[in-house]
């Protein structure tokens, strides 16, 4: 290899990895903000993620067991069931908050033994609202 080729592949070797190391700068500084934050929940449910104002997880449980613990929560929160139906394969749950705001929960089938249920509170979403519902509904699964 001459002088220039060896040059030229280390000038190569730098620069792929000063990008790689701004990537995963770039992952970290993203993956710590508000806009996505992920947790491991207990019990029945894997996971939970808060994405653009909806706060989703999945859960192991039978779906009216889902529809009992969304029912259940949405009561111990004093929000008013406004309508809502499911069955085996997805659900849909409108509540209203004291405060006027509309508490969306549905839920649709990912595997035979899995759902993924999603939470929304108003149009834009609240987190710490959504987080509570997501616990008070883990808490009856």
């Amino acid at each position: 290899m001459s002088a220039g080729t060896a040059a030229k592949s280390d000038e190569m070797k730098k620069l792929l990895f000063s990008a790689l190391f701004s990537l995963c700068g770039l992952w970290i500084i993203l993956s710590s903000t508000g806009c996505v934050a992920v947790a491991v929940g207990a019990g029945a449910a894997v996971g939970t993620a808060y994405v653009m104002g909806e706060y989703e997880m999945t859960v192991y449980a039978d779906y009216r067991r889902i529809e009992k613990a969304i029912k259940g929560a949405a009561k111990e929160m004093n929000f008013s069931f406004v309508e809502g139906e499911g069955d085996a394969i997805s659900g849909r749950y409108s509540f209203k908050a004291v405060g006027g705001d509309t508490i969306k929960v549905r839920y649709k089938t990912l595997t035979d033994e899995s759902y993924r249920v999603a939470i929304r509170v108003g149009s834009m979403g609240d987190q710490a609202v959504s987080q509570r519902m997501d616990q008070a509904i883990q808490r009856r699964l």
